[in-house]
């Protein structure tokens, strides 16, 4: 505001060739250096806006409810400029002055306080869109592991019928009807979609999420070894289910997928009989940074990563466990381990 205030004052000063301290005794030249440095102000402040970060890339969001909100700096000007211009033209007791400074002092205050709050409202506003973008997230996968569990199923009766198959296959290969043979194995691929879905525990949920991991470590030459016991997991919904071990397979992969050594190991067992015990190595490059014992993004974007640590311990919470996390320095190994009270 100082800024802007003195580049005016000198850019009035050149331009009308007078002296910089002449213009206080023209009502018009102040008048004029008032709306032009208010404008200037109000350029510079939107130019910022636009370079922010928020204002890119929840722009929508923002846009819908920031337009009015200009509706009372707009008023609280012309009200002090009928201010202004009464206490030029009129002679202007000390209580009516009084009455000026205090009302301008609170139409100020106000339009702080007005944008305080509508800053708060775009932060809630964020954080609404992207407990959505995360919930959408989250009902896609379930929906993509409720159709890798019917491929599971198809894969078990296949696996209960196979000698039927087998049986089937040889006499047609008997009676040289080799076409006849290559139309039934073909159906049997596309009537039982068979698919690399292995048994990992006693859950079908965890066994298509594992699987689907397993696929993705091994098209990336990503060591992958799991143990998970005999544990029941009936305890828990399964889209909670989907959050817990989706975000910890997805933060692990993330990491190992950048490192020369890639690795992920995870182990599922009990504890005390009242607790469920996941533990998770992977291979990690860098050093992570923490805050409050729990890990932060790099990224330069922030706005979006973080949420599945948060849906982690969101779910950790609920079931009365603990969530550590520890790095390894010489071996760059970062290590989770989540602690959850099945009883």
């Amino acid at each position: 505001m100082i800024t802007t205030e003195v580049v005016i004052m000198y850019l009035f000063s050149s331009i009308l060739e007078i002296d910089l301290l002449e213009c206080k005794n023209n009502e018009l030249i102040i008048f004029l250096e008032t709306a032009a440095t208010k404008i200037l102000y109000f350029i510079i402040a939107y130019i910022i806006s636009r370079f922010s970060k928020k204002a890119d890339k929840y722009k929508s969001v923002i846009n819908k409810y920031s337009v009015l909100l200009f509706l009372m700096p707009v008023s609280s000007i012309l009200v002090i400029s009928s201010y202004a211009y009464l206490s030029f033209n009129y002679n202007i007791n000390k209580t009516t002055n009084f009455l000026f400074t205090f009302s301008s002092l609170i139409m100020l205050i106000s339009n702080i306080i007005i944008f305080i709050i509508h800053e708060r409202i775009i932060d809630v506003l964020i954080k609404n869109t992207e407990l959505e973008l995360e919930k959408q997230k989250s009902h896609i996968n379930e929906e993509y592991y409720l159709e890798l569990e019917k491929q599971y199923d198809s894969s078990n009766i296949l696996i209960h019928d196979i000698k039927k198959c087998l049986g089937n296959i040889k006499g047609l290969l008997l009676q040289n009807d080799n076409s006849k043979a290559i139309e039934y194995i073909d159906s049997i691929y596309d009537g039982y979609d068979i698919k690399q879905i292995k048994k990992y525990s006693n859950n079908k949920l965890i066994n298509v999420i594992v699987s689907r991991y397993a696929q993705l470590c091994y098209n990336n030459n990503i060591e992958f070894s799991i143990d998970i016991r005999n544990v029941d997991f009936s305890f828990i919904k399964d889209s909670e289910i989907t959050a817990l071990f989706d975000n910890l397979f997805e933060n692990a992969f993330e990491a190992a997928n950048k490192c020369s050594n890639k690795f992920i190991t995870i182990e599922v067992d009990y504890r005390n009989e009242n607790y469920i015990f996941i533990k998770m190595l992977n291979s990690i490059n860098n050093k992570p940074l923490f805050q409050n014992g729990l890990p932060i993004t790099t990224k330069k974007d922030k706005k979006g990563h973080g949420i599945g640590i948060k849906s982690i311990l969101k779910i950790v919470k609920k079931y009365h466990g603990n969530l550590d996390y520890n790095y390894v320095e010489n071996e760059n190994i970062f290590i989770t381990t989540i602690l959850l009270k099945s009883t």
